[in-house]
This record gives C-alpha cells, structure tokens and sequence, in this order.
C-alpha cells in the first residue's frame, strides 16, 4: 500500500488537467479510406505495367 508519511503535513495534491477531447470530424474515415484504396491502385498498375512485363508474375 502506499503510504502517505513522506508528505508534509496539510500539503494537498496537485490536480492533473486534461486538455479537453478533440470532436471526431465525420470526414476524416471516409477520405483517408479512399486515399488508401487510390494508393493501392496506383501500386498495382505500376506493378502490372513494367515495360519487361508484369513484376508480379508466375512463379
């Protein structure tokens, strides 16, 4: 347990404040998905379009 004998008599405790929470903005989900699956595309395409054939291949 802890023990409260190393404080000085009458000394309070200081109170931690918190900033207040940050809202959710309703866009933030949506546009970062989409960001993503466009980033994907783009990966795959220039994947699949190397000028000696598809990077990904048989293997």
């Amino acid at each position: 347990m802890l023990d409260r004998t190393d404080r000085p008599r009458g000394a309070r405790e200081r109170q931690i404040e918190f900033p207040p929470e940050q809202s959710h903005h309703r866009l933030v989900t949506p546009v970062m998905l989409i960001a993503s699956i466009v980033c994907t595309i783009i990966v795959i395409i220039i994947v699949s379009t190397d000028k000696n054939g598809p990077f990904i291949g048989p293997w």
